[in-house]
């Protein structure tokens, strides 16, 4: 029995499973004249976001929460690693925009977690606003007219175009601009740089107004307000950095060329010489676009979100005992992208070469590099979990006749930590003749029906 196996090849030691990268997702909306947008890649980011739910005290009878569900733009690749499950997936009904649903109706929950895993790829843009030679009416029944030019529902409105104040400034500008949407939205975002700063108390419009001054969500929204008060569609572009601060800028959009970013903040103080309006180069997750979003509970009850940044959230119970705590956390990790799930940490980089930061082009470089001489570049041995430098050190496989008579495949190296182990997959595959078409994952305990086999390791 023993020897009708040692014939038995091995072949093959190490392939890393692959998968195309998601394309960026672009709705009709979101489409641009060629060439009037330039993007250039500013980071890459592996983020984990998580949110808890605790209740104490009797059963709610309704609960509901909203978490963002960041999607793919033209600012930001998002690459999910974790799927969340389609039932907890809704749109808002103003704007079509997708965020995480989740709702309980006379339910004994305890606690729960809402976690999200995902890759986040920025860009810088930059709007060429030379190219617009011609400026072209708007479509009054798009969407994008529609929705991006109306006053929201709620009370204690950020965005308000038929505030007097709002009013009064866009009869001004007009007066100077006349029917130039370009013109105006450069005055607009010139009134609020100049004559606002940046103060902590922003509770509406009214207030920031008042103050002459807010944070970067109120900020932006004066100008949104002022955009939409003369019929130029424009929306809040709500984030969260991976470090998990909070940003919010803008965008307005011209027919027939596409939507021009502009972040105030950076402008504060300025009467000219902006450099952040017609673009943007921060490193934040775009988690919502837009304001006072509504939502309904499983007991139909409605509320208006102000700002979906984390989660928002409320409850309804009978009796006094209930309470409910919502807590968010954010991190995220600065590296290099290969592949959709293989995504290498600039720590892992500095700790394996210890000397300090690199330039993002240096981590690209170091990563495709082949530094031992093996045949395999840094990436591939850190799916591997091999020494990309140690030339002898490579992922291995062996074969071996077990006391059964069976071959028994086995691997090196082997993962020590159990974290990292558990964040690979390994497959054995195996060939009953070399010219065969495909290989087979191979069942357990049926290694002995191939005559040729194969490992492979890849990144769950």
């Amino acid at each position: 029995m023993t020897a009708s196996f040692s014939i038995k090849k091995f072949c093959l030691t190490m392939t890393t499973v692959l998968s195309s990268i998601i394309c960026c997702y672009c709705n009709a909306d979101d489409v641009a004249m060629d060439g009037f947008l330039t993007r250039t890649l500013k980071g890459t980011y592996a983020v984990t976001s998580t949110v808890d739910i605790v209740i104490s005290g009797q059963a709610n009878t309704d609960l509901l929460v909203c978490v963002p569900y960041p999607e793919s733009n033209t600012y930001q690749d998002i690459i999910w690693l974790d799927a969340i499950p389609s039932e907890l997936i809704s749109a808002f009904p103003e704007t079509g925009e997708r965020f995480i649903r989740y709702a309980r109706h006379q339910s004994n929950l305890v606690s729960d977690k809402i976690k999200r895993n995902f890759i986040f790829r920025c860009w810088s843009i930059v709007a060429n606003l030379n190219l617009v030679t011609r400026l072209y009416p708007y479509d009054k029944n798009s969407d994008t007219y529609r929705i991006y030019t109306r006053k929201p529902e709620g009370d204690n409105l950020q965005i308000d175009p038929s505030n007097s104040w709002v009013v009064a400034q866009c009869n001004a500008i007009n007066e100077k601009v006349g029917d130039n949407p370009l013109d105006y939205a450069r005055l607009a975002y010139a009134l609020v740089a100049s004559q606002f700063s940046y103060l902590t108390e922003e509770p509406n419009l009214e207030t920031i107004i008042a103050n002459k001054g807010g944070q970067c969500g109120g900020l932006t929204a004066v100008i949104v307000s002022l955009l939409r008060a003369n019929g130029i569609p424009a929306r809040p572009l709500v984030c969260k950095r991976p470090s998990g601060s909070n940003h919010v800028f803008g965008e307005f959009y011209l027919q027939n060329y596409g939507w021009v970013p502009f972040d105030i903040t950076k402008d504060l103080g300025k009467e000219n010489g902006f450099v952040r309006f017609g673009s943007y180069g921060d490193n934040c997750i775009i988690m919502t676009r837009d304001m006072h979003q509504s939502v309904t509970s499983e007991g139909g009850r409605r509320k208006i979100i102000k700002l979906l940044q984390s989660h928002s959230f409320w409850y309804w119970y009978s009796g006094s005992t209930t309470k409910v705590s919502v807590s968010n956390s954010i991190y995220g990790e600065q590296g290099c992208l290969r592949c959709e799930k293989v995504f290498i940490p600039y720590t892992w980089i500095d700790n394996l070469f210890m000397q300090g930061s690199m330039t993002s082009s240096q981590y690209e470089e170091t990563i495709d590099s082949d530094l031992d001489g093996d045949g395999m570049c840094v990436w591939q041995e850190y799916v591997a979990g091999s020494d990309p430098k140690e030339g002898n050190d490579v992922f291995t496989a062996h074969i071996s006749i077990g006391s059964d008579g069976r071959p028994q495949i086995t691997y090196s190296p082997v993962f020590e930590n159990e974290v990292e182990k558990a964040r690979r997959k390994y497959t054995t595959c195996g060939k009953v003749r070399l010219d065969d078409n495909d290989w087979s994952p191979i069942p357990s305990g049926k290694e002995e029906d191939y005559n040729f086999f194969k490992v492979t390791v890849e990144m769950r």
